[in-house]
């Protein structure tokens, strides 16, 4: 009889997980609540506690209020902290750390950062509790699984920097430890990588930052790989659109969508998909790779405010994929979303509550979950100021984002371009006040901020001074930073020894090809196919993190280069495997006689060219290497450009970062 019960509630929560019809589904959550409600107080069984909390929890993610989100939260957390001092069942504390997780990083609960930080560190202590019960036993490495994933929300919540790194430290102690014990466990890869991309923002450099996204990007595909498909394939969709790789996001949660069983959880993470396509229109991808996907991007959006996700985030997203596809007036309609019960209201007019700067709570008066975020808004100052050339709405937008998310890197960041568009000359402090903030708070894949500090320095008359004493290339050991490279590209560039200026600038790329989502190889030795004696070495190779090799020939001559390097270029690949595509790096530029060298191959091998404003975008963090070269790549894909020429994108990510 409890087997039937367990099976008839099991199967309820799946017909929830693939139903889109929001009334439906909150009708089945609220029949499966009952009978499990009802099975834990006749049996106190440990998994009448876990399906009742796990029902609990997909109410809060499909409610309509923050005080829909908190309540749900609350009690799926306190079912199992009941159940927990009950009968002490080490499963009940691995999926409480599971539901304090979901519940603190829901941006819709309401929970503030002190209730935050005290149901953390109850499931820490009920964590070690389970840990001591269960050593020796399957269930011991998931629970040190899910104490790292704890410790990795404490750090978010700490105001102290080393107390953060501290507990992000202890985090993938936690996960190595767990996949020490049980290696093969697809949760434990999962953390590993969560706590690995955590590590990496406490990096002391450039070098050991991209060490330790590649660790990260390398367990999330273990974790994949390994059966925890779904999960996992959302894992790293989210972790390559925050790491600015919005290919690789579109490519990893496309294939996540073929093969998925929870369809409500695919539209809930729809824009993580969404934004990753503006991210690819922002930066300049090619529209025939675009346009399909932003189609896309509707369909899944809809569907995600039809399932019940009615929030702003899915609603300004879905505003600008119409704006680029339809135009600005179709997504003004759409916009009326954000405040469905004002009608026949402009949204321009509703909007006029979330600038004012007296805090209410404006869900409460019909406004969409998450208007008061201030991501949301710096977007939607965004839309108003690039759609609507409305730069009075767009300049409330981006104060009031900025009072929202003082330490958000995109919002200070935005405000900081929107002040130097404007071209006030009183707002110069203002905007060097909020470059510094953003330093402060960015991710070192966040570098635009320092784009529109050097901008700001040349509109003041006081362009950054140079260095003073400049040393020779080798002095400088390495590219740890974006400062660090810039002054050893100076170096570089002062040589008089165009031979030794040549080898130095080689040296130099390959290091800014490690530093970057770039794999990095020295010399090695191949025969070319078909013949027995004829070995060649092969310098400057390396992998994209999409799994694409490149062999890459660098110049710097005072002249445009010829066909000569590209001829080399292509000997060279004539020795590796046909799908290694070649880059030749020239700080001159190209005559025409290169650009028909390459282009006579493009048939047969991909050779891209990269000329010397470009090397400056990448040395000036405009760009990076890797997205750089994937940018020229679809080009060649999509449209056969071999020389694409890449120029800076005056919005580029920053306004959906």
């Amino acid at each position: 009889m409890t087997n039937d019960i367990q099976k008839e509630i099991e199967q309820l929560i799946s017909n929830t997980k693939s139903e889109l019809n929001f009334e439906r589904a909150t009708g089945i959550l609220k029949s499966a609540l009952e009978k499990a409600s009802s099975w834990r107080r006749d049996t106190g069984m440990a998994e009448a506690y876990l399906l009742e909390s796990e029902i609990l929890a997909e109410q809060a993610l499909v409610g309509q209020t923050t005080k829909d989100h908190l309540s749900h939260w609350s009690e799926a957390i306190s079912i199992l902290v009941n159940g927990w001092k009950r009968i002490s069942a080490p499963c009940l504390a691995s999926e409480l750390a599971a539901r304090v997780v979901d519940f603190v990083q829901d941006p819709y609960s309401g929970l503030q950062a002190t209730e935050a930080q005290s149901k953390l560190r109850q499931a820490i202590g009920i964590a070690d509790q389970a840990c001591d019960l269960s050593k020796g036993t399957p269930m011991f490495a998931e629970l040190l699984s899910r104490k790292s994933a704890i410790l990795r929300h404490r750090a978010i919540c700490q105001l102290a920097k080393e107390l953060a790194r501290n507990d992000v430290s202890e985090a993938l102690r936690c996960a190595e430890r767990a996949c020490e014990e049980k290696p093969l466990i697809p949760a434990a890869l999962l953390e590993r990588g969560l706590a690995e991309w955590a590590n990496a923002r406490y990096a002391h450099s450039d070098l050991e930052y991209a060490d330790m996204l590649r660790d990260a990007d390398s367990s999330l595909k273990d974790s994949q790989s390994l059966g925890l498909s779904e999960v996992a394939s959302l894992a790293r969709a989210r972790f390559y659109r925050l790491t600015y790789q919005p290919i690789a996001a579109c490519e990893v949660f496309e294939d996540c969508c073929s093969k998925a069983q929870n369809r409500r959880r695919i539209l809930r993470e729809s824009p993580i998909y969404a934004e990753s396509v503006l991210q690819l229109w922002y930066a300049g991808y090619p529209n025939d790779l675009i346009m399909p996907r932003l189609e896309n991007v509707i369909s899944f959006l809809e569907n995600a405010l039809s399932a019940g996700y009615r929030n702003a985030r899915i609603v300004v997203d879905l505003a600008f994929a119409r704006a680029t596809l339809e135009g600005p007036e179709v997504a003004e309609t759409t916009l009326s979303e954000l405040r469905p019960s004002a009608q026949g209201i402009p949204w321009q007019r509703a909007i006029e509550f979330v600038c004012q700067p007296n805090f209410v709570d404006l869900p409460t008066l019909g406004f969409a979950l998450g208007i008061q975020n201030g991501i949301v808004l710096t977007r939607l100052g965004t839309f108003a100021k690039d759609f609507m050339k409305d730069t009075e709405l767009a300049g409330a937008l981006y104060r009031q984002a900025e009072r929202l998310s003082p330490n958000d890197p995109v919002v200070l960041t935005n405000l900081a371009r929107f002040l130097l568009d404007m071209d006030s000359s009183k707002d110069n402090v203002e905007v060097e006040r909020l470059l510094q903030r953003a330093a402060s708070f960015a991710d070192r894949r966040f570098t635009w901020w320092r784009v529109l500090r050097n901008r700001s320095h040349v509109l003041q008359g006081h362009p950054p001074p140079a260095i003073q004493r400049i040393g020779s290339p080798e002095s400088y050991s390495g590219v740890r930073s974006i400062s660090e490279r810039q002054k050893k590209f100076q170096a570089i560039e002062a040589c008089s020894d165009d031979a030794r200026r040549g080898l130095s600038f080689e040296r130099f790329m390959n290091e800014l090809a490690s530093i970057s989502f770039l794999d990095y190889f020295p010399s090695y030795i191949v025969r070319t196919p078909g013949t027995r004696r004829d070995r060649r070495q092969i310098d400057n190779a390396f992998y994209c993190s999409r799994g694409h090799a490149y062999l890459a020939e660098y110049r710097w001559e005072k002249q445009q280069v010829n066909y000569d390097p590209v001829i080399k270029l292509y000997g060279r690949l004539r020795a590796v495997g046909a799908e290694t595509a070649g880059i030749v790096v020239s700080m001159s530029g190209f005559n025409e006689g290169a650009v028909a060298e390459a282009e006579k191959y493009k048939q047969e091998r991909c050779i891209l060219l990269i000329d010397g404003d470009e090397v400056r975008s990448i040395i000036n963090g405009e760009v990076h290497f890797d997205e750089m070269i994937h940018i020229k790549k679809q080009y060649y894909d999509v449209k056969g450009e071999i020389y694409h020429k890449w120029h800076p994108v005056k919005e580029l990510a920053i306004a959906l970062a």
